[in-house]
């Protein structure tokens, strides 16, 4: 990751780090960064994901460069051993600022994430970092002596963009518990993470993606379920602050939790958002793995059969305990290339029922390069969206696949290899391949 300083914990003024574009757009964002109920939209999710994303660079960057801890100390350990060192790497914390981290995301990167520059980009931009930075994160620990210590503080104190240029304080607190997070996470596509448009598939992308290796098998309590969806109790929605400004009323914070008098505890006590276990299923758990499995693009499969002849698996088992539903275990696997993983299964379909490859693949890749020739169609690239280009690399990659595996067995022409597919794969090359 290129600095243009060196991050220093000796220096009062916040230090500046140059954000720099990895080959690929990949990002996952924590699970559990945000206790209570710190739940983010989109757009606010992104300004996250970038952050998170510079630390991760940074962190990296430090372990290759420190000698004692890093990476070159244990050059003599087998692969798995410099994997979990690599996972469990702290920074010396006098490599973290006192106070604040500046990061500075140049137009390319904001034009990369958020599809343009425009001013109606830096208004989405604007509400998102004030909906950041009107949130204070509650966080509780121990210190050394097993006292209970509370810690409250925002994850952006302040923030600007200008020109197209965003730049951003972190608190350090903030950018020390991003760093824990960035252990061990493996990257998620962009391209997987746009097309949820749902926040509890989001969330539960943000969990399996830590537990790629482990994740199928990992089971979790209803009761952690609940808290780690953020769907345990009721909370304010900007409209409930709105409607309670107008009545003169400024106690109401969005996220906050709704709170009921209970005449018999003479407390008040949070409203349960889902407190029927049928509703949660309904709303919650069904969908969010419905949606994963259905636009993850084959990287993320169900491993759980299905309930009945010709029902499709759901990606997860409830567990019961007598009658009473108790957990949660996720049933779903990550295929590291989805494209080989079909075509060896359609090596395997023609041999068991001689059909040759070729008929069997056709489909597919005719599907794939009427998906590609849309590039040729593009007249302004300010017009493309983001989830368009990832769409359009998704199908690129595996068509350059397949069609490299179809040409080591034939020299035939195909009928889907055509001169509007490669002059749409070139201008896709030009116009989006940074």
């Amino acid at each position: 990751m290129t600095m243009s300083n060196k991050l220093s914990a000796t220096s009062e003024q916040p230090q500046t780090m140059l954000y720099r574009m990895p080959e690929e757009l990949r990002y996952i964002i924590p699970a559990k960064f945000l206790f209570g109920r710190q739940e983010l939209n989109k757009n606010q999710r992104k300004i996250v994901a970038l952050l998170l994303l510079q630390i991760k660079q940074w962190r990296d960057e430090l372990y290759e460069s420190d000698l004692i801890n890093g990476k070159m100390s244990v050059t003599e350990l087998s692969v798995d051993e410099r994997r979990a060192h690599y996972n469990n790497f702290r920074p010396d914390p006098d490599t973290i600022p006192k106070h604040h981290l500046a990061v500075r995301f140049q137009q390319d990167i904001i034009k990369k994430m958020f599809g343009s520059i425009d001013y109606e980009t830096h208004r989405i931009i604007g509400r998102a970092l004030k909906g950041i930075m009107g949130r204070v994160v509650h966080e509780q620990d121990r210190d050394a002596a097993g006292k209970l210590v509370t810690k409250m503080y925002v994850i952006i104190p302040k923030a600007e963009i200008s020109g197209g240029v965003l730049e951003i304080l972190i608190d350090r607190d903030a950018a020390i518990k991003l760093i824990d997070h960035s252990k061990g996470y493996s990257d998620t596509d962009l391209s997987i993470w746009t097309e949820l448009d749902g926040g509890y598939s989001q969330k539960l992308l943000e969990v399996i993606s830590k537990n790629k290796r482990h994740v199928n098998g990992m089971t979790m309590s209803i009761e952690d379920f609940r808290f780690t969806f953020a769907c345990d109790y009721k909370t304010y929605s900007r409209k409930d602050v709105e409607d309670a400004i107008k009545r003169g009323d400024d106690s109401v914070r969005y996220g906050d939790h709704v709170l009921k008098y209970n005449p018999k505890t003479e407390i008040f006590e949070k409203v349960p958002l889902y407190p029927r276990m049928q509703s949660l299923q309904h709303r919650v758990i069904e969908p969010a793995f419905q949606q994963l499995l259905s636009k993850s693009q084959g990287y993320w499969v169900a491993t759980d059969k299905p309930e009945a002849e010709g029902a499709e698996p759901k990606g997860y088992e409830l567990i019961r305990v007598k009658k009473k539903i108790t957990g949660i275990r996720f049933c779903l696997k990550y295929v590291k290339n989805p494209v080989v993983k079909a075509i060896k299964e359609k090596k395997q379909e023609a041999k068991d029922e001689s059909i040759p490859l070729l008929e069997t693949m056709s489909p597919v890749m005719n599907s794939l390069a009427q998906t590609i020739i849309e590039v040729n169609k593009v007249s302004a690239i300010l017009d493309v969206k983001q989830e368009q280009v990832n769409a359009w690399k998704l199908a690129i990659d595996s068509y350059l696949t397949t069609r490299k595996l179809i040409e080591s067995m034939t020299d035939k022409p195909q009928p889907f290899f055509s001169n509007d597919v490669d002059e749409a794969i070139e201008k896709f090359y030009k116009y989006f391949k940074k």
